[in-house]
Order: structure tokens, then sequence, then C-alpha cells
């Protein structure tokens, strides 16, 4: 009977081994970066609510390495607002950020709003690339002050603007 239960016990573990196999093969087959993390993500268990976009890891990042005690940092929470943009808002806001960097020379910025005008009617023809999206993250954290005592503190990065 015992030796009856350990084969089937075996037999249940080769067959979850070729599910999880085929499972990660299907994982590895998907292009997109985010889309095969998530598929990792969830065959190892991981609860998506727990984990965070690569925009929202870069951020994280920065946080902690700005902190006076790296080490006692504590994620309590953290949110992510992402709005798509129409193709006007995305021209203009770029036109902006042109004409910021070229103040004090215009003439450089002649080049920059012809490849800015290309881009939009390659994506007001469907060709170009996908609808922008404008992020912004939200971390609410505990770490220790100088004292040593836990504080509870809020960063926000962004507004970003992802055209991916």
């Amino acid at each position: 009977m015992k030796l009856l239960a350990i084969s089937l016990m075996m037999v249940a573990t080769a067959a979850a081994a070729a599910a999880r196999a085929e499972s990660l093969e299907e994982c590895a087959a998907i292009p997109d970066d985010a889309q095969r993390v998530a598929c990792y993500d969830r065959l190892a268990g991981r609860d998506p609510a727990k984990t965070v976009s690569p925009e929202a890891a870069a951020c994280e990042a920065a946080l902690v390495q700005r902190l006076v005690s790296p080490a006692s940092y504590k994620r309590v929470d953290i949110s992510e607002a992402r709005t798509a943009m129409t193709i006007e808002q995305y021209v203009d806001m770029r036109l902006i950020e042109i004409r910021d960097r070229n103040l004090a020379t215009p003439d450089l910025a002649i080049r920059e709003r012809a490849a800015l005008r290309e881009e939009e009617a390659r994506m007001k023809a469907g060709g170009g690339p996908p609808m922008p999206t404008f992020v912004l993250i939200t971390i609410t954290f505990d770490s220790q002050n100088r004292m040593g005592a836990l504080i509870r503190g809020t960063e926000t990065c962004g507004p970003q603007l992802l055209t991916r």
C-alpha cells in the first residue's frame, strides 16, 4: 500500500513538473518584458498586488538610495496612476520640452520640431508608437531617521511619460 502511495505521488509530481516546464516555456516565448515577468510571477505564485512595474521599481530603488538608513526601509503602499494621453496632448507636451531645452538657441529646435511632426503623423496614421501614457507613482514607506526613530514618509515619482 505504501509503495502504491509513493508511486502515485511520484507520478503526480512528474506530471506537475511537466506542466510547469510547459508553462515556463510559454512564459519564455512571450516577447513583451512586462508580460513575461508577470507570467513568471503567476507561475511562482507571487501575489500580483505585491509586484510592481519597472517604473515603480526604479522609483523605489532611487528612493531607498536617498534614505539615511536604507536597510530600515519598508514599503507600506505603492500606487500607480496611468493616464492615456491624446496625440495632441503628447505633441503639446513635447513642444514645450523642446522649447525649454533650446531657449538660448532656438534654431537648434527646428530639427526636433520637424521630427516630432513626423512622429505625430505616424501616430495619427496608426503606424507609429502606441499612444503615450502619463505615469504618476506614489510610495508610502517607513524608515529610520538619523536618531533611529521610525518615521513614515511618502514619495511621489513622476510624472513620467511612457511611449512604449
